[in-house]
């Protein structure tokens, strides 16, 4: 009988690790990089590589993963595109509304500096 549990067990657990839910490819290592490396990829290259795992993202019909709207909207706020990190700072506070206090305070503590 313990024999049966365990392949009840291991076809159970098998089952639970099967489908991928998100799409990472490049997030963790331009966040890793950019934080201990700084300046070896340039925010246009990091937003470029972010941008096509955004399309694979899409591509499989997964969901975007927690942090990918907010890094690509801090990469155009270091490049002072307003608008661009305004859009994916909401699209992330949208997709992941337990982050709305931290996406606000990004917009009005600094990240996102209005133009003159």
């Amino acid at each position: 009988m313990k024999a049966v549990y365990s392949i009840v067990f291991c076809l159970f657990l098998g089952a639970c690790a099967g489908k991928q839910i998100y799409y990472w490819r490049n997030y963790e290592p331009i966040v890793y990089s950019s934080f201990s490396n700084p300046g070896k990829q340039s925010p246009e290259e990091q937003i470029e590589l972010l941008l096509k795992d955004l399309d694979q993202t899409q591509q499989n019909k997964l969901k975007v993963h927690p942090g990918l709207y907010a890094q690509l909207g801090y990469l155009h706020a270091q490049r002072g595109d307003v608008q661009n990190a305004q859009k994916y700072f909401d699209l992330e506070r949208n997709a992941f509304p337990e982050s709305e206090k931290l996406m606000q305070r990004f917009i009005n503590g600094g990240k996102v500096k209005k133009q003159k």
